[in-house]
C-alpha cells in the first residue's frame, strides 16, 4: 500500500526493526511498538509507569498529555519497568539505526493502524513460533495457537454473522483484536444507517452490552484491549472511556471459552471466531480431556471443540460465523460433528479460502474455509430432506447455490457423510452402485496400509550417491541399507535414490522408535519389498499414484495399495487410479492436499471385466516404460551438459534439441494412452458423453497431469 509516495512498512519488517538488539525480549520489544504508537497517535492510557512516561518524553509526547490521560484501564499491561527502561536506552542506537535505515527508503510505519501493534506481535520472535514440538513440550502451546485473522476475513465474517446492528456478539478466542475491530465498525455501521443517528450515539450500547470477547492469553487481552483503544481514539477520541465498559474477560487456562460456565447457554444473537488450531496429540492433558468429555464429536482438534462449543451458546436463530480446516468437510472422525451441525443449523455461506490465509503459516496444509450457520430447532434428517433451504458457496472467485437437500443427498451417500458442496450430476451415484475400495478391502482382495515413520529420517535416510562415498570409505555397509520409497509426487513409475538402513531386520529402527514412544511394530511391515501401489501423502499437484520401487520399504509419506486377489490386476488398478474420474472423485472426498488412506477407502470401484482389464495393464504398462524412458533422456542430457561445459552454449543448446523432442514425443503418447484410459473407465462407469468433459477438465484432475516438457 502506497501513501504520499511512500509504502506502509510491512508488520514482518517492522518487527524486525524493532527487534534491534531485542531479539531475546519479545515482549519488551512490543512495549516498544506500543509506546511509539502511542506517541505517533498523541493518545496517553492512564495507569501507564513512571518509566513510561519517561520514555513518551523523549518521543516528543507533550506534558499536557502526560498529564490528562485518557481514563482507559487495562493498558497499564504495556508499562515499562526500570530494567526495561535501562535496556531501551542501551538498545536505542540499534532500532533508531535500523528505522531510519528503513524510513529513508520512502518507508513509513502506520500508527494509525489500530491492529498494527498485533500484527507486529505475530511476527516477533518468539519460542514455539511454526514449530511442531512433542507433546509432553507444552511450555509453548499458547504461541502455536496464536495466527490472527487477516483484515479483509474478519471484515467477511462479521458482515455474515451481524445483519441487524442489535445483536450480542462474542469472540471466544479474541487474539489481537481482529474481529473485535470488524464486529464494532460492522455494529457502528447498522446501528447509524438503521436509527439514523450519529455513529457515536450507538458507541455507548455497543460497547456496554453487544460486544463480548475472552481468551486465555492476558497479552492477546492487552493487545486487543490496545487496538480498541487506538480504534476510538483516532475516531472517537471523546469516548475512550468506554472502553472499560468492554465485556474482554480473561478465561482460565487451558479450558477458556470450552468451559460450559463460562457463558450462559444460549446466550448470543452472534459468535464470530478465529479458533485455535491444536491437534489432541499435542494438546494439553487436562485440555484434551475435557474435550473427549463435554465435546466427544470434537475432540481431535481444538478448533471442532470450539465450533460445537459456539453452537451451543447460540440462541435460535443466531448466527455463527467462523474459520475452519478445510478437511474438516470430509475427514472421517468429523462425522458425528458434521451430522450434528447439519441437524442443528441451516448454511448460509460457505468460502473454500484455501491456502495461503494466514501470513504468519504459510504452506499448503493450512486450507481455510469460512462457514456461516444460522442456528434452528433440530430436525431429523428425513424433514431436511424436504427442507427449501439453500445457501451460497464460493470457490476459486466463483459463486453458486447449492440446495441443501442436494447436499445433504450427496452426503449419505458417501462412507462418513462427508460434505461436498460441488459435485458433477451422477457422480454421488458412482457411490451407491459400485463397492468402495475399503469394501474389497474388508472382503480380503486389497490391502491399504500407511508406511513407516522412522522417527529421525536424517539419521537412518541416505541418497544413493551419499551412501556409494560412505561405502567407499568403509563408514557403512552396502548391505545394510535396502530402496526406500517417500512421498514425491511422481506419476506411474519413479525408481527411488533414496536408501533405509535396515541394519538388523529393522531392529534399530525399532529400538530408535521404542526409545521415543512410538510402538516397536513398523507401520506396514508385513508388505514390506512386495509389489505394489503407492501416492504421495502430500499432493501439491494433484493426485498420482505410481508403482512402489522394487523391493522397496515405503514411508508414511508414501502410504501404499496391494491386491491380494489375482483377479484384481495390479497395473490396470494403477490406470483407474490414476484416471480423470477417480482423481475427481478423490478431489471431492478429500478438498485438501493430504489424501488420507481413508480417503481411498472410499473410493468407488466397478471392476472392470477381463478384456478391459487387460487393455488398462497394457496402457498403464506403456506409460511406466514411457516414463522410464523420459526420466533416461533427461539423464543423458544432464550427463552431456556437464561434458560440453567447455562447448560454445549454441552447440550446447544445438545438441538439446534432439532430445527435447524425443521427450516432446514421449509426453504426446503418454497423454495419449491417458485419455484411453479416461474413456475405459468413464464407459466402465457409464458416465453420458455430455458429462465427460465435466470430470478430465476439473482443476484437480488437470493439475494432476504431467504433460509439460
Amino acid at each position: 500500500m502506497k501513501t504520499a509516495n511512500k509504502t506502509i512498512l510491512p508488520p514482518k519488517k517492522a518487527a524486525k526493526i524493532l527487534s534491534q538488539g531485542l531479539e531475546e525480549a519479545p515482549f519488551l520489544t512490543l512495549k516498544l511498538a506500543a509506546h511509539l504508537t502511542l506517541a505517533n497517535n498523541n493518545l496517553v492510557p492512564e495507569g501507564l509507569s513512571e518509566e513510561s512516561k519517561s520514555f513518551l518524553e523523549t518521543l516528543d509526547i507533550t506534558r499536557s498529555l502526560l498529564d490528562s490521560p485518557h481514563r482507559v484501564k487495562g493498558l497499564e499491561f504495556f508499562s515499562l519497568s526500570k530494567e526495561d527502561l535501562e535496556r531501551l536506552k542501551q538498545q536505542r542506537k540499534d532500532w533508531r539505526a535500523a528505522s531510519t535505515a528503513y524510513l529513508d527508503s520512502n518507508l513509513f510505519i502506520d500508527f494509525g493502524d489500530p491492529l498494527w501493534l498485533s500484527e507486529v506481535f505475530e511476527y516477533l520472535p518468539r519460542p514455539g513460533k511454526n514449530k511442531q514440538q512433542a507433546k509432553e513440550e507444552k511450555a509453548d502451546w499458547l504461541t502455536r495457537t496464536q495466527f490472527f485473522t487477516p483484515t479483509w476475513v474478519a471484515e467477511q465474517l462479521a458482515k455474515r454473522a451481524l445483519q441487524s446492528g442489535e445483536e450480542i456478539a462474542l469472540d471466544p478466542a479474541c487474539g489481537g483484536g481482529h474481529l473485535l475491530i470488524a464486529a464494532l465498525t460492522r455494529l457502528v455501521q447498522l446501528q447509524t444507517e438503521k436509527r439514523k443517528c450519529s455513529s457515536i450515539e450507538s458507541l455507548d450500547e455497543i460497547l456496554g452490552r453487544q460486544l463480548y470477547g475472552a481468551d486465555i492469553d492476558e497479552t492477546m487481552l492487552a493487545l486487543s484491549r490496545f487496538s480498541l483503544f487506538i480504534f476510538l481514539g483516532r475516531h472517537y477520541p471523546s469516548k475512550t472511556s468506554l472502553l472499560n465498559k468492554l465485556n474482554l474477560r480473561l478465561l482460565p487456562s487451558p479450558i477458556g471459552s470450552l468451559d460450559q460456565a463460562s457463558w450462559p447457554p444460549a446466550f448470543f444473537d452472534a459468535v464470530i471466531m478465529n479458533p485455535p488450531y491444536q491437534s489432541s496429540r499435542t494438546m494439553d492433558g487436562a485440555l484434551s480431556l475435557h474435550l473427549k468429555e463435554h465435546y466427544p464429536r470434537a475432540k481431535n482438534d481444538l478448533y471442532a471443540g470450539f465450533l460445537e462449543m459456539a453452537l451451543n451458546l447460540l440462541k435460535e436463530g443466531g448466527r455463527l460465523s467462523t474459520i475452519c480446516q478445510k478437511s474438516f468437510f470430509s475427514i472421517a472422525r468429523y462425522k458425528a460433528l458434521r451430522l450434528h451441525l447439519i441437524e442443528k443449523a441451516s448454511f448460509e455461506y460457505v468460502d473454500a479460502l484455501g491456502p495461503g490465509i494466514f501470513d504468519t503459516c504459510p504452506g499448503e496444509k493450512v486450507n481455510t474455509a469460512i462457514i456461516s450457520l444460522q442456528k434452528r430447532q433440530q430436525i431429523s434428517r428425513a424433514n431436511l430432506e424436504r427442507a427449501n433451504e439453500s445457501f451460497i458457496y464460493r470457490e476459486n472467485d466463483k459463486e453458486k447455490t447449492v440446495a441443501f437437500a442436494s447436499l445433504l443427498k450427496t452426503s449419505q451417500a458417501i462412507t462418513g457423510f462427508p460434505y461436498i458442496f460441488s459435485m458433477a450430476d451422477g457422480a454421488a451415484s458412482f457411490f451407491e452402485r459400485h463397492p468402495s475400495l475399503g469394501e474389497l478391502e474388508a472382503e480380503g482382495r486389497v490391502f491399504l496400509t500407511n508406511g513407516l515413520f522412522t522417527c529421525n529420517n536424517k539419521l537412518f535416510i541416505k541418497d544413493k550417491e551419499e551412501l556409494e562415498k560412505l561405502v567407499l570409505l568403509g563408514e557403512e555397509e552396502a548391505a545394510d541399507y535396502v530402496p526406500y520409497d517417500k512421498g514425491g509426487g511422481r506419476k506411474w513409475f519413479h525408481d527411488t535414490r533414496l536408501r533405509l538402513k535396515w541394519q538388523g531386520n529393522g531392529d534399530l529402527i525399532r529400538r530408535y522408535r521404542k526409545e521415543r514412544g512410538q510402538s516397536e511394530s513398523l507401520p506396514g511391515e508385513s508388505h514390506y519389498f512386495q509389489p505394489g501401489l503407492t501416492y504421495s501423502y502430500i499432493g501439491t499437484s494433484g493426485f498420482r499414484a505410481r508403482l512402489l520401487s522394487q523391493d522397496a520399504v515405503f514411508d508414511i509419506s508414501s502410504s501404499a495399495i496391494f491386491c491380494k486377489d489375482k483377479a484384481i490386476d495390479l497395473l490396470a488398478l494403477l490406470a483407474f487410479l490414476n484416471s480423470s474420474l477417480s482423481i475427481y472423485l478423490l478431489g471431492k472426498l478429500n478438498p485438501t492436499i493430504n489424501f488420507q488412506i481413508g480417503d481411498l477407502r472410499r473410493l468407488p470401484i466397478k471392476l472392470p471385466d477381463q478384456v478391459s482389464s487387460d487393455e488398462l495393464r497394457k496402457l498403464a504398462h506403456s506409460c511406466i516404460e514411457l516414463v522410464k524412458e523420459q526420466t533416461r533422456i533427461r539423464q543423458k542430457s544432464f550427463l552431456d551438459q556437464g561434458e560440453d561445459k567447455s562447448q560454445p552454449a549454441s552447440k550446447c543448446d544445438q545438441n538439446r534439441l534432439p532430445q527435447q523432442d524425443d521427450e516432446r514425443a514421449l509426453i504426446e503418447m503418454e497423454r495419449q494412452h491417458q485419455l484411453r484410459i479416461d474413456e475405459l473407465i468413464f464407459d466402465l462407469y457409464e458416465v453420458a458423453q455430455k458429462n465427460r468433459a465435466e470430470y478430465s477438465q476439473d482443476n484437480w484432475v488437470l493439475s494432476s497431469r504431467t504433460w509439460k516438457l
